[in-house]
């Protein structure tokens, strides 16, 4: 999804700087959470996942609405 996100003609254009940064930074704080929680036992990192999950979500939101408004 980055990589196609990435290929767009003008990717700085309408949502499409948002809908990367949301991705990267949704990617990011799910997986180090994640991980950091694993490999520490530390419970607060739990307290990261679902923020990026939100995000991801909310990036998936903003994808379909780009996606939308470039269709009409």
């Amino acid at each position: 999804l980055m990589v196609a996100l990435a290929m767009q003609p003008d990717p700085s254009a309408g949502l499409g700087r948002l809908v990367a940064f949301g991705f990267t930074l949704g990617v990011v704080l799910f997986s180090f959470s994640l991980y950091a929680l694993v490999l520490t036992d530390i419970s607060q990192f739990a307290m990261i996942t679902p923020i990026g999950g939100l995000l991801l979500m909310l990036s998936w939101g903003l994808l379909a609405v780009q996606a939308l408004k470039e269709k009409a």
